[in-house]
């Protein structure tokens, strides 16, 4: 999956870039940080780029070759979240 719509692309990198305000104690005013890495902390946009990531993810799970064949496993996922269910057994053994 790729994005190629510019106009998303843009909106993707402005809150990328976007400074977060990290409020002070006692009613200072707050301190400005521009993150040069990931998301900040409860950022609108986590969700939107991890479902772009992890759609791979899913694709990988599940295909025939894929934990979801192999350890019987499920996945759940939301949002940027996903835990892997599976049952204790010689599945496991295939990860060493």
């Amino acid at each position: 999956m790729r994005v190629v719509d510019r106009s998303v692309l843009k909106l993707i990198r402005m809150w990328l870039e976007s400074p977060v305000v990290e409020p002070e104690s006692e009613g200072k005013p707050g301190k400005w940080n521009r993150p040069r890495k990931g998301t900040p902390q409860g950022g609108v946009i986590s969700p939107l780029l991890s479902n772009l990531y992890l759609h791979w993810f899913d694709k990988l799970f599940h295909r025939a070759d894929g934990p979801a064949q192999w350890a019987g496993a499920k996945l759940v996922r939301y949002a940027d979240d996903f835990v892997v269910l599976a049952l204790p057994g010689n599945s496991a053994d295939e990860l060493d």
